[in-house]
């Protein structure tokens, strides 16, 4: 079992909060009496709008459900520069081995 966060439902849900700030911070050069902060404000709002919606709550979970595992592929540097520095995502034993991801060693909730 893959702990909570790591299942492709909860992309959107920790994701949500943080585009609704900044499109609240954003929105607001959309009010402003210069014209050119107008539209970068507008700009910026409409793409953040499609990043949270669009990219964000049905591209990636779509696509995490689809590789399973390989969403938590890391290359060979990296995963020899996580067990040279000690750097593992559990308590449990440390990654050996270079050959594929390592699943949670204990399950969650």
């Amino acid at each position: 079992m893959w702990p909570r966060w790591r299942s492709a439902g909860n992309t959107a849900v920790a994701s949500s909060p943080a585009a609704l700030l900044i499109l609240v911070v954003i929105g607001l050069f959309s009010v402003s009496g210069i014209t050119f902060i107008k539209l970068i404000g507008m700009a910026l709002l409409i793409a953040v709008l499609v990043d949270a919606t669009i990219v964000r709550a049905l591209l990636i979970p779509a696509t995490m459900r689809p590789l399973g595992n390989a969403n938590w592929w890391a290359p060979a540097p990296l995963r020899r520069f996580y067990l040279r520095h000690g750097l593992h995502e559990s308590g449990g034993p440390r990654a050996t081995s270079d050959r594929g991801p390592i699943p949670a060693q204990t399950p969650v909730g």
